[in-house]
């Protein structure tokens, strides 16, 4: 017999008292505003902090693009963002766009 099936025989007879009556009322009282102040915390310093970051860059873009008329470079500080050409060739470099030379 090894080792796991000896600590299942114990277990098998092992007595487990019961919960408490006031077990749950305790948990909610103590648990459950904290749970709700770290969802909060979480959602105001987090997500909050990164939708306002991601509609700010989609704004800028847009400003730069109607007083200059060109999308911001790949590589500027919005890099990693997809950028259109300045020439209006969007076929991109797999299909044969400016520096795809499949021509």
């Amino acid at each position: 017999m090894d080792l796991l099936e000896q600590i299942a025989d114990r277990l098998v007879d092992a007595e487990v008292p019961p919960v408490p009556e006031r077990f749950e009322a305790g948990v909610r009282r103590k648990l459950h505003p904290r749970l709700l102040a770290s969802h909060v915390v979480e959602f105001a310093v987090f997500a909050m902090a990164t939708g306002l970051w991601h509609m700010a860059t989609a704004l800028v873009a847009a400003v730069q693009y109607t007083l200059v008329g060109s999308w911001p470079a790949a590589n500027g500080w919005m890099a990693g963002q997809p950028s259109i050409p300045a020439d209006g060739d969007d076929r991109g470099p797999a299909a044969g766009g400016p520096d795809g030379r499949q021509e």
